[in-house]
């Protein structure tokens, strides 16, 4: 009778062994799957920080004051504009003065165009 304990030990000892082993696969399984899930959602956070930081570059781009490029071109506009307009006025006098002198009357733009 003492041979039959020890076979009874030895199957019990796999028994345990073996329930061990598969408790161990299927929380690996279970790591895995919680794994691959948590890695999902991260990249799908990433995915929306990186779509939200493109938006407000956008938004802070169109929001950034003129550079100063920007403001020489305006510049450079704005006095072409004063010239033109400085010689105009000056053509629009001396044709009145002349207008004057000889007796005339200068037509207005209304004149000119008929309207």
């Amino acid at each position: 009778m003492t041979d039959e304990p020890k076979p009874q030990r030895a199957s019990r000892a796999d028994a345990v062994r073996t329930a061990v082993d598969q408790a161990f696969h299927a929380g690996q399984a279970q790591v895995t799957r919680e794994r691959e899930r948590a890695q999902r959602q991260a990249e799908g956070v990433i995915s929306d920080l990186a779509q939200i930081a493109t938006r407000a570059r956008e938004t802070l781009d169109e929001l950034r004051p003129s550079s100063g490029e920007d403001v020489r071109a305006l510049r450079e506009a704005v006095l072409a504009l004063e010239r033109r307009v400085t010689a105009l006025e000056r053509e629009g006098s001396g044709s009145k003065a002349s207008a004057a002198r000889s007796g005339g009357k200068v037509k207005s733009a209304k004149g000119r165009s008929g309207g």
